[in-house]
């Protein structure tokens, strides 16, 4: 099952078909800028895992990519930035200081290294066909604080330091275990006080081993539960953040990647009677009745001491305890935040900069006037006006963060967005045309451009989705 949904598959092919209508008219003469704009357009989002060691970065990667390659255990590909990046078939390759690129294997637990020494490798990449990929690299980071020599200074140099070979993520997913220290909030700043990354590149903070959190599983309350309260208060004492949420990345892993086996749930099955306590201490009191030792090490691999309590009331059959488990990890809500802030977002500024590019070299070299024509009005047909809706939602949130259409334009980015009930005699279309009227309207008093600017922009979006959304944006 893969995730990190894409963006809008309809801007990204309308975009596509736009290229596609001007090449034959612009000939040789275009042929090179046309090229240009396709590599833009194909651009991948690059999302960057960091935090300190231990905190789950390589379990999450492999959860969001849905296959275990991104190395767990202290080894020496743990040491290096890894990219994982869109490619068929799985392979890996070490790019060395020396420029040369190496073909290296992947094992069972990730790209080894083999007799090429760590301290010459600048950067691992590992191509994986995952659709989370197709418009997003991810970015494996080693752990900071490392006790190994170096790890950590290869994290902050790569992200940190100015210089012609550091890395510049579209976000930063950020790891801690319970709560930001300093050295964590000042990694945060000084990322985004780089040069190029400004203050409004998205970082969103992870409550890690979730289902760890504060007393653990044995405890009375639900450890997930409490970790999703403590992001919450994180999120309001850190407002710069984009968001903080908590995950575990044990229980995506093993949902994600295919692990789980009807034979495990049977096994998980047995346990429903047996008590709390028993199951604690199952290392000092042994398997309780009916339970083997090799399928209980086996369980607590998969979905830990959290999966054994809990998971118990889930384990009718392996779709449903893989649902269980992909809800209880948080890794939905997570994919759902980058979509909405990144991956969405990226592909639209993508876009934006293949029209201004086509549109600067349109009058520069004295395109045919047909082609101009098709270029100019793309950015006001409706397969484009995604570009008005971020464009509006970055201004809003930029003078009045508090306003109320900012969330009226974040639902708009969702392709299942429905609006609020006009009444419950009123059909679809017309509840979508009554709604358009009602922010029409609003864009007539508003106190400010922005404000105004976006209650348009919503009103032209209710009409497109009526069907009848064809006036200028």
């Amino acid at each position: 099952m893969d995730a990190l949904p894409t963006g809008s598959p309809r801007l990204r092919s309308s975009a596509e078909q736009l290229l596609d209508e001007i090449a034959p008219l612009l000939g040789l003469s275009g042929a090179q800028t046309v090229e240009e704009a396709r590599r833009a357009l194909a651009t991948p989002a690059l999302i960057a895992v960091a935090g300190r060691v231990n905190t789950g970065k390589s379990t999450l990667v492999n959860s969001l990519i849905s296959a275990k390659l991104a190395p767990t255990s202290a080894q020496e590909a743990t040491a290096l930035l890894t990219y994982y990046v869109y490619g068929s078939p799985s392979r890996a390759e070490a790019a060395l200081g020396s420029g040369q690129v190496v073909p290296i294997p992947v094992t069972g637990s990730g790209p080894a290294l083999g007799n090429i020494r760590p301290e010459t490798v600048d950067f691992l990449r590992v191509y994986v066909q995952a659709a989370a990929l197709e418009n997003s690299t991810i970015l494996d980071t080693p752990g900071l604080e490392s006790a190994v020599t170096g790890n950590s200074a290869r994290t902050a140099s790569g992200m940190l330091e100015e210089r012609e070979s550091s890395v510049d993520p579209d976000v930063l997913l950020y790891l801690i275990r319970d709560a930001f220290r300093p050295d964590d909030e000042e990694f945060i700043a000084a990322f985004r006080a780089r040069q190029g990354a400004g203050p409004d590149r998205p970082v969103i903070g992870l409550v890690a081993h979730a289902d760890n959190f504060g007393a653990g599983p044995w405890h009375t309350a639900d450890p997930i539960d409490e970790a999703r309260k403590a992001a919450a208060d994180l999120a309001k004492r850190m407002p710069q953040l984009t968001a903080v949420l908590a995950v575990s990345g044990l229980l995506a892993e093993t949902a994600r990647t295919g692990a789980l086996r009807e034979q495990d749930v049977r096994s998980l099955r047995v346990l429903r009677g047996v008590d709390d306590v028993h199951l604690q201490f199952r290392d000092q009191l042994g398997p309780p009745p009916g339970a083997r030792l090799e399928d209980l090490q086996r369980l607590t691999g998969l979905i830990g001491s959290y999966g054994l309590r809990f998971g118990r009331e889930h384990c009718d059959g392996a779709g449903t305890l893989t649902e269980w488990l992909l809800d209880r990890s948080g890794l939905g809500r997570l994919e759902r935040v980058l979509h909405e802030e990144v991956t969405g977002p990226s592909e639209c500024a993508r876009v934006d900069k293949m029209l201004t590019m086509l549109l600067a070299a349109g009058r520069s070299q004295s395109w045919p006037a047909e082609a101009r024509h098709l270029i100019e009005s793309a950015r006001h047909a409706p397969a484009f006006h995604r570009l008005h809706e971020e464009e509006a939602l970055a201004l809003l949130r930029g003078s009045a963060p508090d306003h109320a259409l900012v969330p009226v334009l974040e639902g708009l980015r969702q392709a299942d967005w429905r609006p609020p009930a006009i009444g419950p005699a009123v059909p679809e279309k017309n509840g979508y045309l009554e709604l358009a009227s009602h922010y029409q309207a609003m864009a007539g008093t508003a106190s400010t451009g922005a404000e105004a600017r976006a209650a348009r922009v919503i009103a032209r979006s209710l009409l497109i989705r009526s069907g009848t959304g064809r006036t200028p944006a």
